[in-house]
Formats: C-alpha cells, structure tokens, sequence
C-alpha cells in the first residue's frame, strides 16, 4: 500500500487510531487503492504478475519461394526455405512493464515449456514484448513486474488519503448515530471516487485502443 493506517492518522488530525479504527482504515486504504488503480486500468506500485496468451491465428510463417523471388533460378546461394514475419508484438494486460524475469513458449502439440532467451528470442519495452519465434497457436507465458511507481507521485499518495478520510468521516458518522439511536444530522460525504478526483488521474490512465 502506498500510505498506512498511521499515514491516515496524522492527515486526520487524530492521535492514534484504536486496533478497531487501526482495522477499519487498513481495510478503506486497500479498497480506496484498488479503486485508483481499476480507474487507472494499472497498478499504481509495481507488482509481479504471470500471465498467460495464445499467439494467434493468423501469424505464421511465409515460404520464401511463394513471392519473394524465384529460387529455381538462383544458383549463388542455397535456396532460404522460409522466412518469419516482423517479430510479433504482445501488449502485456499491465503497464508500465519494469522488468521481464521470465518468458516461456509452447506449441501447440508440445508438452513442455521452452524458456526464451531475452535478446535473442524476445526483447522487452515499456508496454509489452517482441518476440521472434513463434508461430500461430502458440502458449507464451510471461513473468514480469509492472506499475507506476506511486512513491515517486506525491499526489497519488495524497489522494489516497483524501479519499480514505471521506470513508473513515462517513464511517464515525454512522457509528455514533447507531450507538445513539439518533437519525444522522450530517451531510453524507462523497463516496468512492469523485468526477473531479478522476479528471486529475487522468494524466496517469491508461489509454486502450
């Protein structure tokens, strides 16, 4: 998490939570987090993440002899049996990729997973990876950690904890009215959240096409 329960504290104003509160502000700082990063379509820390994709159909290889030149005719070198298409790019589901610890293939009628080799059988980038042999229906698995890195933005810390300050507000509000058996008096906070907390992340979403 980028803040803690004692982060939340201090930008309450508040000595020191109970275990209770302490509990509660754990569970709004988790969810308030994951609510950022579901709107950001990204983690806002780095994590470690393995997925799983299928290359598909209709990448695969080209015989030379189809159209690129007429092999019969050409006694100066052995005839090239069959050459790859540009290296297929996978857009990684998590962004902005950190690093790639592990990349693994295979085929479609293998049993066993094959490790790449980074530099000559794939490359990484900031978004995903370029890989150079594979071929249509092929598995490729990809360990990698990937995220902004939410230390370095102080606002994304900062929204945290004004949006969880707006949980924990409406949270002691409810609580005192159930324990006086009173009608809440008053006015209900934004939850989640707002359209202008959102217009300022922005800037960090990321843009599908």
């Amino acid at each position: 998490m980028l803040v803690d329960s004692d982060d939340l504290a201090t930008y309450m104003d508040i000595g020191r939570f109970n275990n209770r509160q302490e509990d509660n502000a754990n569970l709004i700082i988790a969810g308030v987090q994951s609510e950022i990063e579901t709107f950001l379509r990204r983690p806002i820390e780095p994590v470690e993440l393995v997925e799983e994709y299928r290359i598909p159909e209709d990448y695969l290889y080209v015989s030379a002899t189809a159209y690129f030149y007429d092999h019969t005719t050409d006694t100066t070198v052995d005839p090239i049996e069959r050459v790859v298409q540009p290296p297929y790019v996978l857009h990684l589901n998590n962004s902005p990729v950190v690093e790639v610890s592990l990349v693994r293939r295979k085929g479609l009628n293998e049993a066993s997973w094959y490790t790449m080799t980074p530099g000559q059988q794939y490359s990484a980038s900031k978004y995903g990876i370029d890989l150079f042999n594979v071929v249509s229906f092929d598995k490729v698995e990809v360990t990698y950690t990937a995220g902004l890195d939410g230390d370095a933005i102080p606002y994304l810390k900062l929204l945290v904890l004004r949006v969880a300050s707006r949980e924990m507000q409406n949270l002691t509000d409810d609580v005192v009215g159930l324990k006086d058996l009173t009608t809440r008096e008053v006015a209900i906070r934004d939850v989640g959240l707002t359209d202008a907390d959102k217009a300022t992340l922005k800037r960090w979403r990321r843009r599908q096409i």
